[in-house]
């Protein structure tokens, strides 16, 4: 237990690089294997729990890494789709196997899962902060922290927005403040809670936010929470007003001689066109920036060069794993959603914070996925895979 919940508090461990007998890899890689090998050793009976799971997730998921391990062999690089097939399908859905074993062995909670990632994130925005108190910003003044952009970092720390607020309904919602240790203790939870919110705000990833308020409006509206509705159009009209003359506002309406959107629309034009030629098998996981370069003779100039992923969830799968991953995607993504709804509409108007918390975790994951890939990296996919086993051992009374 005490293994798997370190490599979940430790998911940004990915960008540690390695290499092991010549294998490359890095260090969540290395947790997540150890803790597979400690689950399955130590757990007993692991193989009837699995009897237990969906038969959509499992064909689903089945259908994905086929779709994946298919498609690599129209690759032209071999090792990057090997360590793509490794590193953001098969170990991240082996580790949440494991998760869904210790769950059911009631090893764990799904409260512990939840905490860890959120201490995680919570950390990782402490110290996004500290390199914005030294003003280490990127060259358009937005923070990215350790990560390569500041789109990263949003999309870690966005599903610890959801997060925080399951764990400060359920297990501090009785608390009260009685004494200076109850009152320092709440004020600690609601820094670090803030923090996360400043982090996020600071990386100016207008597609994070868009899909944040998005995902949070759904969700009371499904509640039927009026005022947070109003409080949330209230916040969002204002902070959309703050950004008015603001040069990445001006940028994103078109203003800019080379605007992000237009950057975005030459991609997904030529995500298209390179689909379109290889339809079924795609072109395998990693090659997206090459064959990307190899159909700019099709359009004029490029606005963006260094392209890794097109901007897009459903045409990355759909292009790095082919009609079967892509089919499979959206089995399980479409499958688990009408899962959560059917629990949530069971309570009649009470409904399960944990089903409500990873279903608004889903919608923004789906929601941020028209206009950028919040799946297609190693703490990503391993976020994922471990919010869909949570949603399915989730019942009405773990909260």
């Amino acid at each position: 237990m005490f293994l798997l919940l370190v490599t979940i508090l430790l998911l940004p461990t990915y960008l540690v690089r390695l290499s092991l007998f010549g294998v490359p890899t890095n260090l969540l890689e290395l947790l997540a294997l150890a803790t597979i090998v400690a689950t399955f050793w130590n757990v007993r009976k692991w193989k009837e729990h699995f009897i237990t799971l969906p038969r959509i997730y499992l064909i689903s998921a089945g259908l994905i890494v086929l779709g994946v391990s298919l498609s690599a062999l129209a690759s032209v690089d071999w090792h990057v789709s090997l360590g793509i097939i490794k590193g953001w399908f098969l170990i991240p859905i082996a580790f949440s196997l494991a998760v869904y074993a210790q769950l059911k062995q009631n090893q764990l909670t799904i409260r512990h899962i939840l905490a860890a990632y959120y201490s995680s994130a919570v950390a990782t925005s402490f110290i996004a902060l500290d390199y914005a108190l030294s003003r280490t910003y990127t060259y358009d003044g937005r923070l990215s922290a350790f990560y390569e952009s500041p789109n990263q970092l949003a999309m870690f720390l966005a599903p610890a927005i959801f997060v925080g607020a399951y764990l400060g309904l359920t297990k501090w919602r009785h608390v009260l403040v009685k004494n200076w240790t109850n009152s320092i203790c709440l004020a600690g939870l609601a820094f670090a809670y803030i923090s996360l919110w400043l982090t996020v705000f600071l990386t100016s990833s207008y597609a994070t936010w868009a899909a944040i308020a998005i995902s949070l409006l759904g969700l009371a509206l499904l509640a039927r929470q009026w005022k947070i509705i109003i409080v949330l159009t209230a916040l969002a009209c204002a902070i959309v007003i703050s950004q008015l003359g603001t040069p990445k506002m001006s940028d994103l309406l078109g203003r800019t001689a080379h605007s992000s959107w237009d950057s975005r629309l030459a991609i997904w034009k030529a995500s298209i066109r390179i689909g379109s030629d290889h339809p079924i098998w795609g072109i395998g996981p990693g090659n997206f920036q090459k064959k990307y370069l190899d159909y700019q003779v099709y359009f004029p100039p490029y606005p963006e060069w260094a392209v890794p992923q097109p901007h897009n969830l459903y045409l990355a799968f759909w292009l790095q794993t082919g009609l079967i991953g892509t089919l499979g995607f959206l089995m399980l993504t479409i499958s688990f959603l009408y899962q959560l709804f059917r629990r949530i509409q069971k309570q009649k108007g009470d409904h399960p914070l944990v089903a409500l918390t990873i279903l608004g975790i889903i919608l923004f994951v789906l929601i941020h996925g028209l206009v950028d890939t919040p799946y297609w990296r190693n703490d990503l996919a391993f976020l994922f895979w471990i919010l869909i086993v949570v949603g399915l051992t989730a019942t009405d009374n773990t909260d």
